[in-house]
């Protein structure tokens, strides 16, 4: 649990979530130390990497210290990137009179973010002579047929191995 500091803490638990592209999402909690004596509002601002639902939050008399849930989910971008992150900032954009001043620094969301992309590697046989060329991948099942010319793509990871059969009489 977080401890507040002082009766104008916003109080966000946790401060890093795990979400994944095209997967998994998470979700963290506001709530104020102390209820507010007039309206308090929230803007929750992600960065290119990720987004907030919701993306304002409001706190009132009756509800200020009740946790508030805010649910992020990684872009689901086409771009290698690996593992990365994405940051989440959190604003008072009204709350002055409640004690909640528009100054008050909020602590940063970081989520980690699992990517669900990978590198293509492109492959080109060309058969020189009479025969045929196959390419199996690592289930041993057939991936590229070749006549006398054949491409095919990859993902990282994955094994291709050629099996080239020449012709009868060579």
């Amino acid at each position: 649990t977080t401890a507040p500091l002082n009766v104008t803490d916003v109080i966000l638990t946790p401060t890093g979530v795990n979400v994944a592209e095209g997967g998994a999402t998470a979700t963290y909690a506001v709530k104020l130390a102390t209820p507010p004596a007039t309206e308090v509002t929230i803007t929750i601002t992600p960065d290119a990497r990720v987004t907030v639902n919701p993306t304002t939050l409001t706190f009132t008399n009756a509800n200020g210290t009740t946790a508030q849930t805010v649910t992020v989910t990684a872009v689901d971008d086409a771009v290698v990137e690996g593992s990365h992150t994405g940051t989440i900032t959190q604003a008072i954009t009204t709350g002055d009179n409640a004690g909640y001043p528009t100054s008050l620094s909020i602590p940063l969301v970081t989520a980690t973010i699992t990517d669900n992309d990978s590198r293509i590697y492109p492959l080109t046989v060309t058969l020189q002579g009479a025969g045929q060329v196959m390419g199996y991948g690592s289930d041993q099942q057939p991936v590229i047929d070749c006549g006398t010319k054949c491409q095919a793509a990859f993902s990282d990871g994955t094994r291709v191995s050629l099996q080239a059969t020449p012709s009868q009489g060579m």
